[in-house]
């Protein structure tokens, strides 16, 4: 990077998932690439989403997150985004 930077380009791992059918298996991809990585986990809501259950599976994945100073302190990040219509 330019200006002398040794900050890392961060990598972004998006998964696209139905409220219907969480990807339960984030969870241990997580945990095996924060052994290796300083993963950032994040999930959002879709516009498309009408479920009431969306609130409960984002704070389940939320749960993972690290409170983030700044994105540049990790090396990937992971994000669910909850879509209908999948």
């Amino acid at each position: 990077m330019s200006h002398g930077s040794s900050h890392e380009i961060i990598s972004d791992v998006v998964i696209n998932a139905s409220p219907s059918s969480p990807p339960l298996s984030v969870f241990i991809l997580y945990q095996m690439l924060a052994q290796q990585k300083r993963v950032l986990m994040h999930s959002f809501v879709h516009s498309s989403v009408i479920n009431s259950a969306v609130p409960n599976l984002s704070a389940t994945f939320d749960c993972l997150a690290a409170p983030v100073a700044n994105r540049n302190h990790f090396q990937l990040g992971l994000s669910v985004i909850w879509k209908d219509g999948m």
